[in-house]
């Protein structure tokens, strides 16, 4: 079910990409991303404001890094999920980490062509849609939606404890905290940076 869901999200990030490059072919001279020129002051700032809240708000890629920080333990993860793998916490892993940066691209690139106001929120609001799909999915077997056997599923997994207690004593706290900071800065920086380049030209 989350495979299936994982991917109607990449094909929905991947249509909304393609789409905006084949608007862009359109314009003379040639503009791939269909990015507008001389916007106003006011969509500037909105723009900058949309940027950060994508950058430090998309939950994927955050959980991702805390996840991945903590790493697999064996032990806590067969005391919480009896069929659980190592392949399968990778995969999870991988998926929810690209579909967040996969997110955070289509979002930047949404925001710096869009030339009024109300499109980028419309946009952004989509996107932000588009990235909940999971967690929606998910409520809604939880729920009972999509019958009995998800209904227990979901209900295991969130009803599920994974012990770290034991890992936080041996994992510093503020080395971790500071390595994911560092990451979304980073990312940040690099919006921003690209950000300034186009609104530039």
């Amino acid at each position: 079910m989350m495979l299936m869901v994982a991917t109607v999200q990449f094909l929905m990030i991947s249509f909304l990409i393609a789409n905006s490059m084949l608007v862009g072919k359109n314009n003379d001279p040639p503009n791939k991303l269909n990015v507008p020129v001389n916007v106003n002051n006011n969509l500037l700032v909105l723009q900058f404001l949309a940027i950060v809240i994508t950058c430090f708000g998309q939950t994927d890629i955050r959980q991702s890094l805390e996840v991945l920080y903590y790493g697999y333990d064996k032990k806590a993860m067969e005391d919480a999920f009896s069929n659980n793998s190592f392949g399968k916490w990778l995969v999870s892993l991988f998926i929810r980490f690209s579909l967040g940066i996969l997110s955070v691209t289509v979002t930047f690139i949404l925001i710096v062509t869009e030339d009024n106001a109300r499109d980028l929120l419309l946009n952004f609001t989509a996107m932000e849609f588009v990235s909940y799909l999971d967690d929606i999915a998910f409520l809604l077997s939880k729920w009972g939606y999509f019958g009995k056997t998800l209904k227990l599923e979901a209900v295991k997994v969130a009803d599920g404890q994974y012990d770290i207690q034991t890992m936080k004593k041996t994992k510093n706290k503020a080395l971790r905290s500071f390595a994911r900071t560092s990451f979304l800065f980073f990312l940040f920086i690099i919006m921003i940076v690209l950000w300034s380049i186009i609104v530039r030209k």
